[in-house]
């Protein structure tokens, strides 16, 4: 139980010294002209650092009973802000403007009380890390003062040294003040912001906890666009590049917390962190699935695009199916296992995809055999049990919820950890976020992701962006003056269909929301095509009519682009392997094309370029002729993924694994292809099995969704959260 606790009344910052009850400012000491509402404006922001703070927020807290113009005196106070504190709004280091939403301080704050500082004890696994207004500064003066060492000498000292550790590897930290979730008190749980090292970014879905809670390994991305393993320990301020690791992707550890295994390069492969000894286990061509190693050696594992589980041991051999799995139908697929305390039994995933109108289901399966029983439908693929609970991501929301070992069943009801802000990536169903079993959990914000669609010319030049964030799946009119994109808009895990004005800088929402995607343009420019669960639809550009299904059946369908003479291609998971297909708009019937996925139409409508497989493991670019007969031109040299075709018709771009984009030059007429050349080295989001991230415009510039050159999204920590569960379930 936690000692009552006055509210911090000096809060420092850089050079910079708040104190919240006299409304001071100082800077390196000396009193600054600066007091009103600008002032309690930053009071608001300091009291909860690295949340955002919405403008509902602070028109309740400033003027709750008055009418004034919110917009002019929010805009008017956080200029001020900005300027005696000598900050900026297009590179901020004290407050960050979120459009649409509000603000949040990002800077370190260090807090200093009237009173003694409370230090909060669980009873069951000992001193938590702080209290939501706890601090570095706070912590160290407690272990100094003579009546806190006589109360509480051995808690003081605990928290502080943990305190300590955390402070050495972590960029700032974020204290929650209340559950955003639901508005009650936090009790104790404390997040932090954690950075990649310098010049990296963090990959999505591609970070784990060690199971001793001590250790995050992670794929972090280079400016060469290469993907590699580092490992950061919670007590040092620096992370560890593993050699060896090029490529890696989805890292998960060893019981032992000493080694690693992961995927790269179509392969499973394990690395020992004491002497850096990578082994390579097995082929895994997809390597997108996830894995889990229990404690007698048994590594279990998705190896392809769809079907079952297999297992091998942790020093190598043949991979077999996990016995008495289930089957999966057509199209679907086992994913995201991982094992339960006894070391037999693990959870797994069922689904099909993005648009399985059937969803995920979480069951739990054994290495004894016997049937698989169901646990959950219809959350995010993954789950992880911690602490006796299970954690599982829905509706962007990370949940807890009390489950039973022995039943194998949940005990009570599912309770949530985080605000509907977390990260879920749609390929693969993977909520962003990763556990260990004595709670340490870390999780990929929707609030702190910073990829955003930018202009680039053929030289590589950043020629601007468009401001929004969380755009998908950019298409470009045939025009060149509207831009369909999917997005989240409300960040209520619901993906809708919008067109943004180029030039006006307007967006237009065409859709009620779901699961959608995917859009491409009529030849003509009036009507937008996209994929939803389990068909594809058409709606009107200008949002002058309802959506109408075209294309019904699948788990998923997706990639469309038309022909100007009424053909669309689109990609079919649903039988196994990716294939592509041919809808006829003049008598609706759909033809098998190709095995293949992520098709575009050249511009007169006689080829399409495709991602399809190579007579050896792993995929490559190919142009067909359209519709036949004719064999296939493979394009690109080895591995791409989302190939486009210049507005010419005599080029075909595509993204190479280490994210540069590569051009070939196409001769229709001699059906003959170049060698392929790389234009320049891009940041996209992803490099493949993530749909189309750029597009390309008619003079020949590149529409990419990047990651910024200047800034990296954190990831989140978050200590304390068991204990905030518990106190919400007493």
């Amino acid at each position: 139980m936690a000692e009552t606790q006055s509210r911090p009344r000096l809060v420092r910052f850089g050079a910079f010294e708040a104190d919240v009850q006299t409304g001071e400012l100082r800077k390196d000491g000396v009193k600054l002209k600066f007091s009103g509402q600008p002032f309690q404006v930053l009071a608001i922001l300091l009291e909860r650092p690295g949340d955002v703070v919405t403008r509902e927020e602070l028109q309740k807290r400033l003027w709750p009973d008055t009418f004034v113009d919110i917009e002019r005196n929010l805009n008017t106070a956080v200029n001020k802000i900005r300027e005696v504190l000598g900050d900026s709004a297009e590179t901020p280091r004290f407050v960050e403007t979120l459009p649409r939403r509000g603000y949040r301080f990002i800077a370190p704050v260090e807090r200093e009380s009237a009173v003694e500082p409370a230090v909060e004890i669980d009873t069951e696994t000992g001193p938590l890390i702080g209290s939501a207004e706890s601090s570095a500064t706070e912590m160290n003066r407690a272990s100094d003062a003579p009546r806190r060492v006589q109360i509480a000498r051995w808690t003081g000292f605990a928290a502080a040294c943990v305190f300590s550790l955390l402070l050495g590897w972590l960029a700032h930290t974020r204290m929650v003040a209340r559950d955003r979730a639901d508005g009650r008190s936090s009790s104790g749980a404390v997040r932090a912001s954690i950075l990649p090292p310098s010049s990296r970014s963090f990959e999505h879905s591609s970070f784990s906890v060690s199971p001793d809670g001590t250790r995050l390994a992670f794929v972090g991305i280079g400016p060469d666009g290469h993907d590699k393993l580092w490992v950061r320990a919670f007590s040092s301020s620096d992370a560890q590049q593993v050699n060896g690791t090029d490529g890696a992707l989805l890292p998960f550890w060893a019981p032992d917390s000493n080694r690693i295994g992961f995927f790269a390069a179509g392969k499973l492969a394990t690395v020992d962190l004491n002497n850096g000894t990578v082994r390579i286990l097995c082929d895994a061509p997809f390597g997108r699935g996830g894995g889990t190693w229990g404690p007698d050696g048994t590594i279990v594992f998705l190896p392809y695009v769809v079907g079952p589980l297999y297992r091998i041991r942790e020093s190598g051999g043949v991979a077999v199916q996990v016995p008495q799995i289930l089957q999966p139908g057509p199209g679907r697929r086992n994913t995201w296992p991982s094992f339960l305390p006894d070391g037999r039994r693990f959870l797994y995933a069922e689904s099909g995809g993005p648009n399985d109108p059937q969803g995920e289901s979480i069951y739990v399966g054994s290495l004894d055999g016997g049937s698989p029983k169901l646990i959950a439908t219809k959350r995010a693929g993954n789950a992880a049990y911690a602490a006796g609970y299970l954690v599982y991501g829905h509706d962007h929301i990370l949940w807890a919820q009390p489950f039973d070992l022995h039943r194998l069943d949940f005990s009570g009801p599912a309770m949530s950890i985080t605000s509907q802000e977390l990260n879920q990536e749609r390929s693969f169903s993977h909520a962003e976020f990763s556990v260990s079993p004595n709670g340490v959990l870390v999780f990929q914000s929707l609030s702190d992701l910073s990829a955003k669609l930018v202009w680039f010319d053929m030289g590589g030049k950043d020629l601007g962006q468009i401001d929004e964030t969380g755009y998908l799946d950019p298409r470009l009119s045939p025009d060149g003056r509207l831009l369909a994109v999917s997005s989240d808009d409300e960040r209520n895990g619901k993906q809708v269909i919008s067109v943004v004005d180029l030039a006006r800088g307007i967006s237009t929402r065409l859709t009620d929301g779901g699961i959608e995607g995917s859009p491409a343009w009529s030849p003509d420019g009036k009507r937008i095509f996209y994929r939803t669960i389990g068909a594809l639809k058409e709606v009107p550009a200008d949002g002058s009519g309802p959506a109408h299904t075209i294309v019904n059946g699948g788990n998923y369908l997706g990639h469309m682009d038309w022909s100007a003479d009424g053909h669309m291609v689109f990609t079919d998971f649903s039988g196994g392997e990716p294939t592509l297909k041919i809808y006829s708009a003049s008598d609706g019937k759909v033809e098998l094309f190709a095995v293949g996925a992520e098709s575009r139409f050249s511009p007169d409508g006689k080829w399409i370029a495709y991602d399809g497989p190579m007579t050896t493991a792993g995929s490559a670019i190919f142009v067909a002729s359209f519709p036949g007969p004719g064999g296939r031109i493979q394009v690109s040299t080895g591995s791409g993924a989302q190939p486009n075709w210049s507005h010419d018709g005599k080029h075909v771009f595509y993204v190479a694994p280490d994210r540069k984009l590569m051009m070939v030059d196409f001769n229709p007429r001699i059906e003959s292809a170049g060698t392929p050349r790389v234009i320049f080295q891009t940041r996209i989001i992803a490099p493949n099995f993530a749909e189309t991230q750029y597009a390309v415009s008619r003079d020949g510039r590149f529409l990419i969704n990047s990651y910024p050159a200047n800034a990296s999204s954190p990831l989140t920590l978050m200590t304390g959260w068991t204990a905030q569960v518990r106190t919400r379930s007493d």
